[in-house]
């Protein structure tokens, strides 16, 4: 939501979020991009960045991904492949990188 992709807002942050949780000590992200970006390599470099900007608050990835194959029904439709989505993965590093994220794999 923050990205304003799923309903065309364009780019809404979280900013609401820290104000109606004050208290956070992390903020948790939980990504799905091929939801708002047709591929890879569409994301901004400063997916996860920017999120925090003006923030020292550490980031953590609760979950996400990128589907291997194609999403169609329902509304979405969504191409993919194990490439695709092997190319997302490689530019999640520097995603979490960027804001130093830790990254939690189950």
């Amino acid at each position: 939501m923050a990205w304003g992709k799923l309903n065309g807002s364009g780019y809404l942050g979280v900013s609401q979020d820290f104000t109606d949780f004050s208290f956070l000590q992390e903020l948790g992200i939980s990504s799905y991009p091929y939801l708002g970006f047709a591929s890879p390599a569409e994301i901004p470099s400063n997916y996860y960045a920017q999120l925090i900007t003006g923030h020292s608050l550490p980031v953590f990835v609760s979950e996400g991904g990128w589907t291997s194959m194609g999403i169609h029904g329902g509304g979405l439709s969504v191409e993919s492949s194990p490439a695709i989505q092997e190319a997302y993965i490689r530019k999640q590093g520097s995603y979490c990188h960027r804001c130093m994220a830790r990254v939690f794999f189950s």
